[in-house]
């Protein structure tokens, strides 16, 4: 599976359904993966990289992970780090 597609399917698993400041912990009421350490951390890792490539989008149902997908290319290292280790730890 590719880089775009694992982030893709890992987004309609995680759905992270919100945009936050940067190391905004996150909100409570989200699916049990999200609870998930690496999860976390790559939140943590990516949310400049949200707030640069996604902050006009939608947030729910996986779009900002998908947005993050589109512009994989130009991620920081750490969230492109942070988002295979998040797959990885959910078993994807």
């Amino acid at each position: 599976m590719s880089c775009s597609r694992s982030i893709i399917f890992m987004a309609a698993t995680i759905a992270w359904p919100f945009v936050a400041a940067a190391q905004q912990p996150l909100p409570p009421g989200l699916p049990a993966a999200a609870q998930n350490p690496a999860v976390q951390a790559a939140w943590s890792a990516c949310n400049a990289d949200i707030q640069k490539f996604c902050p006009a989008v939608q947030p729910g149902g996986g779009r900002i992970v998908i947005c993050l997908a589109k512009a994989r290319e130009s991620l920081t290292p750490e969230c492109r780090d942070g988002m295979l280790k998040a797959k990885s730890a959910l078993g994807r």
